[in-house]
């Protein structure tokens, strides 16, 4: 633990850290105009303003894949052209990606998994969502306005804690949720 003196305030600031639930963000990438990043970075910012680390695999993973390609920046575009050129190459890069982002889930509190229109062609969301399910993890869907709850697979369903179509809803129940959770599997109840 590390303490910080301010005036007459003690901070236990890596203590604070550790004890902050880390929400992992789930959601379409390659089939979305942006490479689903617009969401992830709008949702980031509240996130750590009510008390959670985030993981946002796109900032994690862009970087790396596209200094792997020889490319100044990842851009989906490129991306998804490269599958049609260079399908081995893809095949390779997905299996360390798929290996980086399962590690991220099993290390995470939280998978928040953004489902719109493009998530429901989505194996990577599909995946995490079963994979946080079977690891006891809180899973949680914000469902976007032009889908119904209706749309989303019953194996979804199953695997899901709450679904959210309101983002101020979701934040405003989203960590006294995580520790009712924590608690009961904890048998603190």
């Amino acid at each position: 633990m590390c303490q910080l003196w301010l005036g007459t305030l003690w901070i236990n600031t890596l203590e604070d850290e550790m004890k902050k639930p880390i929400v992992y963000l789930a959601g379409a990438i390659e089939s979305t105009p942006d490479g689903g990043v617009g969401w992830r970075r709008d949702i980031t910012k509240p996130l750590e303003e009510n008390g959670f680390k985030v993981f946002d695999p796109c900032i994690e993973r862009d970087g790396e894949i596209a200094k792997m390609l020889g490319w100044d920046e990842f851009s989906i575009k490129k991306w998804n052209a490269l599958k049609e050129d260079n399908f081995l190459q893809v095949f390779k890069i997905m299996h360390m990606v798929v290996s980086k982002d399962i590690e991220a889930v099993c290390n995470s509190d939280i998978l928040l998994a953004k489902y719109d229109t493009y998530a429901l062609t989505s194996a990577g969301t599909h995946g995490e969502i079963t994979l946080a399910r079977s690891l006891d993890k809180l899973v949680v869907i914000l469902l976007d306005d032009h889908i119904g709850a209706d749309n989303i697979p019953a194996w979804v369903l199953g695997c899901v804690d709450s679904i959210y179509t309101e983002e101020d809803a979701l934040l405003r129940d989203l960590m006294e949720t995580y520790l009712k959770r924590r608690a009961a599997l904890h048998g603190e109840e």
